[in-house]
């Protein structure tokens, strides 16, 4: 690499370990053509509070700066010099190195981040744009992207396979419960499907397929295995899911591993997995947890152990938006084993019912809304997952979801958006971090 292209740095914190801080340049490095690499000697980038910055240093980081402080100014400081603060790696690293519980077993209330300046994507594109400014790069600012150039974002499109038949007394209890609005023609729906005479109406895998293939994109089913430990669990067998896996394997769309509540804490994911790739001879690379049930790093660390490379677990399913402002994929940083996990966490920015179920607004409205969340991740260079499930293609009880969900992907078309699948984007930031090592 060429020399133009590097840039040195010496970064000592009492909350980072010398781990943690690599762990964040390399994280940086993905993001541009520029590698970081440390250097205590001459330095570009600094932070030590136990010594004062050598000549070469032209930004230094700390969360309380004030200019021309004595124990932080370069020798024979210029004025030239870039302070920044508060520290945008120790910010970017509390992002990345999350400890939280969610899903059933959150013990607090999580909403989506409403401030795009907090977002992981709006901090990585400050710091870039810091170091523009003050010359240390001299690429456009276009170039700090995980994505090819010419895309402003990146799209992923998932689908949580939770509820695939839709049975004859689940149809009359509806009619009392009213959950959904499909009614008598839901229930005539059914009988059908008992007597033969039709598909069942929530079999909407194939559906989805051809909708899709029809329009050049490519999506990942997450398919539950059907070991349940937990009465809220999906209740199908994989078996029952035959054709469909077969579907999927033929147009070349991805499998994820749905694991159940109980796995929250990595139980039983091994057992899980064996039971999906054995049954269905795929290899499974990602995994989302039903009710984006998961307690952290716990779940990732047992996910990697078993050799998946992508979870997708942070976000919300009665909101849209990114969990604490993470908008990029990332590879979490372990802090009980001061050490990267090896996976990467691809957060969902849209669900199906977290945009429509609860929400009185029609559908315009609806999608409207999704689209300024759009906007935001097109302007941060983040991800945008969209999580639709399976079932609602049936447009009897889910009237217009599907339509919003093609609605939004022909607005992030015509807005540059860059389709990748889950797993293409973990390879992709492995890659970019590898090639940074």
């Amino acid at each position: 690499m060429p020399e133009n292209f590097i840039i040195k740095y010496w970064y000592k914190n009492e909350k980072l370990t010398g781990a943690a801080s690599d762990h964040v340049f390399r994280y940086l490095s993905a993001f541009s053509d520029y590698k970081f690499v440390e250097d205590k000697d001459t330095p570009v980038i600094w932070r030590d509070t136990e010594s004062k910055a050598p000549a070469s240093a032209r930004v230094i980081l700390s969360n309380e700066i004030e200019k021309g402080d004595s124990l932080n100014a370069p020798a024979g400081d210029n004025g030239n010099c870039l302070y920044i603060s508060p520290d945008p790696i120790e910010r970017i690293f509390e992002k990345i190195s999350i400890k939280t519980t969610v899903g059933p077993y959150s013990d607090s209330e999580h909403r989506p981040d409403d401030f795009p300046e907090e977002s992981l994507g709006g901090m990585i594109k400050s710091f870039f744009n810091h170091l523009k400014e003050n010359d240390i790069i001299q690429s456009s600012e276009g170039d700090f992207s995980l994505w090819p150039r010419g895309y402003s974002f990146a799209l992923a499109v998932t689908h949580d396979v939770d509820m695939i038949r839709r049975s004859v007394l689940g149809s009359v209890r509806l009619l009392f419960k009213r959950d959904v609005p499909g009614g008598f023609k839901g229930l005539l729906d059914s009988v059908k499907s008992f007597l033969g005479l039709a598909g069942n109406p929530y079999d909407g895998i194939t559906d989805w397929i051809d909708h899709e293939k029809r329009i050049g994109l490519k999506s990942t089913f997450f398919v539950f295995p059907g070991n349940r430990n937990n009465k809220n669990d999906p209740k199908y067998k994989i078996n029952q899911l035959k054709k469909s896996i077969e579907d999927i394997k033929k147009s070349g769309f991805e499998l994820g591993l749905h694991s159940g509540i109980e796995c929250y804490k990595g139980d039983s994911i091994t057992e899980s997995k064996e039971i999906l790739s054995q049954s269905t001879r795929i290899s499974i690379s990602g995994i989302r947890p039903h009710y984006l049930s998961a307690s952290l790093p716990e779940y990732w660390r047992a996910a990697a152990e078993n050799g998946f490379e992508y979870s997708s677990c942070l976000g919300f399913d009665e909101e849209i938006g990114f969990y604490q402002g993470i908008d990029l994929p990332f590879m979490p940083f372990d802090k009980d084993n001061n050490a990267g996990l090896g996976i990467v966490e691809i957060p969902i920015a849209i669900m199906d019912c977290g945009l429509i179920e609860n929400d009185p607004l029609n559908y315009a409205e609806l999608s409207g809304h999704a689209k300024k969340l759009i906007n935001r991740v097109k302007d941060a260079r983040g991800i945008l997952v969209l999580d639709w499930h399976q079932r609602t293609m049936y447009n009897v009880d889910y009237p217009g979801w599907a339509e919003i969900f093609f609605d939004l992907i022909d607005y992030a078309r015509n807005e540059a958006a860059y389709f990748i699948s889950p797993g293409e984007t973990a390879r992709h930031l492995k890659s970019k971090m590898a090639v940074n090592d």
